[in-house]
């Protein structure tokens, strides 16, 4: 058999890893459910419209989070991008595929039809993860690292920061750090090879990262600014690249206008509703303290970005001096770091809501690595303790829903830990507070052993809670006292385990080949092997 290309084993190993850790379960909160809705109301109707959050099957209640619209004013629309839909809708087609194939039919067992169908089509951001791990491969080699330290750090991306389980829930940061760090590769090369063409596909990506999610507009400015300060190209050159990314920065925006146009008659309504949090009162987004919401993004235990991807301070901060001379990245990550932390920072969630670690500025850590490949290679101390930290915290998150462990679960008060009321707060801002000594590194673990001991005592837990891994949650929609419970085959979920355990063992099989090669060239000299 012959093993894969570095690149493409990349992608199979990240993509094989991403779905054995895949969630599946939208049903959590609206940046979710309805992320999913907009993407089966696309199929089913040709429309982002979310009319299923109004009244979901199953459900005596509403989980519609957004606003109505529409000509009459009385079409619900999600407040979100309008490409997330577009991107997952390939996978929602083979999920629907998958159930016919199946036998779970909608008529018949509708509740298990949408867990099925929910779970495999949030499998789309597992692909956008691994797209997003091969992107930075391709950004290091394009620095110039070798083809061995590129995957090594590549594989410190994929499995030792907060893209592990942002990759395996249906939100879309995935996404934008997929587009983003992809841009970033183009227009490395671009540089290098003096491509209009990679020029233009990197502008085009920019573009798609700011439709995805509005606040990218954020991160998309720092890359139209940044090629004025690249010393390596002529005035001509630098200008051209940045108007080309200006004008992707510009269109981005005019979609969302326009957007907000056709869905509620105003250009800069996105859609937001924070009624049930602000009661009586103007919302004001960004009128919270700065101070503390960079205390949030820092250096407390729970949303800090150092702590959910160590490698930052440990790989690539180190290489500053390397990053200095080279003025386009070097300023480039600043600019967007600087601007992320001062709009989120004065938002008034800035710590993303429910959800694992620094949301807002999860699309920019594959970006925030890149200097890890500069200069001399890390050292394998600093590779191991990145990798022991990150992976540490990284993967019990990926173990645990998020929401089991900041608002619900069986111990309903755990919210006054993730959260306080403050009902002094000032008019337009929140009474729910982030609780700046929220340690998830204490409570996730404990929330994974504890769903261990049932499964070794043989007690049956309700979907959607415990250990957070698709299979696991088909066995307990099985298992559950549902009416069309058994709808879901028996096999599905070893099936799909087995599948990816597969592919995994084939990709790191590749990646093992690759590493030795360029091992032994470097032992041997070039053209030379054992």
């Amino acid at each position: 058999m012959r093993r894969a290309p570095p690149g493409v084993a990349v992608l199979l190993f990240f993509l094989a890893f991403y779905g054995l850790a895949s969630s599946g379960w939208v049903f959590r909160v609206p940046d979710e459910l309805e992320v999913y809705f907009q993407t089966e109301s696309l199929w089913e109707r040709g429309s982002l419209a979310v009319p299923q959050a109004l009244a979901p099957r199953g459900s005596g209640r509403s989980v519609f989070f957004g606003k109505l619209g529409g000509p009459e004013g009385k079409t619900p629309y999600a407040p979100y991008g309008p490409l997330p839909a577009f991107l997952a809708l390939p996978f929602h087609a083979a999920a629907r595929g998958v159930a016919s194939v199946a036998g779970v039919d909608r008529e018949t067992a509708p509740d298990s039809w949408r867990v099925l169908v929910s779970g495999l089509t949030a499998l789309a951001s597992a692909a956008a993860g691994a797209l997003a791990v091969l992107g930075f491969f391709r950004a290091a080699r394009a620095l110039g690292a070798s083809e061995n330290r590129a995957l090594v750090l590549s594989c410190v991306l994929g499995g030792a920061t907060v893209l592990l389980p942002y990759s395996k829930s249906f939100f879309s940061e995935a996404f934008s750090a997929a587009f983003f760090v992809w841009a970033a590769a183009l227009l490395l090369e671009a540089r290098r090879e003096r491509s209009a063409r990679l020029l233009a596909l990197a502008a085009l990506l920019v573009f798609l990262a700011g439709i995805t999610k509005a606040t990218n507009l954020v991160f998309a400015v720092a890359f139209a600014l940044a090629p004025l300060a690249d010393r390596k190209l002529d005035a001509r050159t630098r200008g051209r690249a940045a108007f080309a990314l200006g004008l992707a920065v510009i269109f981005a925006a005019l979609v969302h206008a326009q957007w907000n146009v056709h869905r509620f008659g105003d250009a800069s309504d996105f859609g937001y509703d924070f009624r049930e949090t602000i009661p009586g009162a103007e919302a004001r987004p960004f009128g919270a303290s700065l101070a503390r919401g960079l205390l949030v993004l820092l250096v407390s235990p729970g949303k800090s970005i150092v702590l959910w991807a160590p490698a930052l301070a440990l790989l690539a901060l180190p290489r500053a001096r390397e990053l200095g001379q080279d003025r386009a990245l070097g300023s480039g990550l600043a600019l967007g770091l600087g601007l992320g932390l001062l709009v989120f920072g004065k938002y008034f969630f800035p710590e993303g809501g429910y959800c694992h670690g620094p949301r807002h500025l999860v699309p920019i850590v594959p970006l925030l690595l890149l200097p890890a490949a500069l200069g001399e290679k890390p050292t394998r101390g600093a590779l191991a303790l990145a990798l022991g930290l990150g992976l540490a915290l990284n993967s019990f998150a990926a173990s645990v829903s998020y929401l089991e462990d900041q608002a619900w679960g069986e111990d309903r008060t755990r919210s006054e830990y993730y959260e306080s009321v403050d009902t002094r707060e000032d008019p337009g801002l929140p009474e729910n507070r982030y609780r700046l000594d929220y340690s998830p590194e204490v409570s996730l673990p404990k929330i994974a052993l504890r769903s261990v001991s049932r499964i070794v005592r043989g007690e049956s837990e309700a979907p959607g809670t415990g250990l957070d891994f698709f299979p696991l949650h088909l066995a307990r929609v099985r298992s559950s006292e549902r009416p069309d419970a058994a709808a879901i085959p028996r096999f599905l979920g070893p099936s799909l385990v087995l599948g990816w355990i597969g592919l995994l063992a084939f990709a790191a099989w590749s990646l093992g080949g690759a590493l030795l090669r360029e091992e032994n060239a470097a032992i041997l000299g070039p053209g030379k092997t054992p």
